[in-house]
């Protein structure tokens, strides 16, 4: 895998919002990722970057938008990244639709089991 897209979303469940963050394969055009985290910071980029560095082999380049989280977490991890964005939307925003589709299935289920 050379390019990596990385974008993330809100989505919302029980009044809660949760951050979907997605990572893909330009070249392949694959969702690499997807983890679901309760907040949008540094710390929540890092951990996704970390576990997608995980799951690729060889040196990847990864291409974000201008959130300053993304940013500063690829930063802190030295790794090389791009800014781009078309009409408004960054390259990870492909796969997007595919993390709300998958995210709000994953909710369903979840808020249909009983609380306990």
């Amino acid at each position: 895998r050379r390019f990596i897209a990385v974008d993330e979303t809100c989505v919302k469940a029980n009044g809660l919002e949760y951050y979907v963050f997605s990572a893909l394969d330009v070249d392949r055009d694959e969702v690499v990722c997807m983890r679901v985290y309760p907040s949008r910071n540094m710390l929540a980029a890092e951990s996704f970057f970390r576990r997608v560095l995980k799951l690729c082999d060889g040196r990847q380049e990864f291409i974000v938008d201008r959130a300053p989280w993304l940013r500063e977490a690829l930063i802190h991890l030295g790794l090389e990244y791009y800014h781009q964005a078309f009409g408004g939307r960054s390259p990870g925003g492909i796969g997007v639709p595919i993390a709300e589709a998958e995210d709000k299935s994953i909710l369903q289920q979840h808020n249909s089991k009983p609380k306990t």
